[in-house]
């Protein structure tokens, strides 16, 4: 069975447009500044499956290069979030089952549900986290973009 969910539609287009349009004179503002900003919290984000996780995770060495500093929050599934957890630079970690994403055998419904549910308290974590910046490693929709 062939997957076309990798394949950016016309809304998804339209989305990326307009988010263009929005960002690019936020963006050039920031470029004007004299001092690169300080960062103390970093969320890295990829809900995908457990290996995009594990390639994922090697985005935290090279924060910690750049910002000795910082605290590194991760937001993943719950199918992967024992690979975040586990990786000794992760300072925090989110849990978000995208409903399109989760493979388990419950009903849409519920898998929606379920989804809507998690987002409400994870949004709240990650704002009493106040991080400074948020990175979303899966380049494909459905993706953390939403959230950030």
């Amino acid at each position: 069975m062939k997957h076309h969910y990798n394949v950016l539609s016309l809304p998804g287009r339209c989305y990326l447009s307009a988010l263009d349009m929005l960002c690019v004179p936020l963006i050039g503002r920031l470029r004007n500044d004299a001092a690169p900003p300080t960062v103390k919290n970093i969320l890295i984000c990829n809900g995908v499956h457990i290996g995009d996780v594990v390639l994922t995770t090697t985005c935290c060495q090279w924060i910690k290069n750049r910002f000795p500093d910082c605290k590194i929050g991760f937001l993943a599934g719950s199918w992967s979030r024992e690979v975040a957890e586990a990786h000794p630079l992760v300072d925090r970690v989110h849990v978000v089952d995208h409903w399109f994403l989760n493979r388990s055998d419950t009903a849409m419904t519920q898998r929606v549900s379920h989804y809507v549910k998690q987002i409400m308290g994870v949004l709240r974590e990650i704002n009493a986290a106040s991080y400074d910046c948020a990175v979303d490693c899966y380049p494909y929709y459905p993706n953390s973009s939403v959230l950030l």
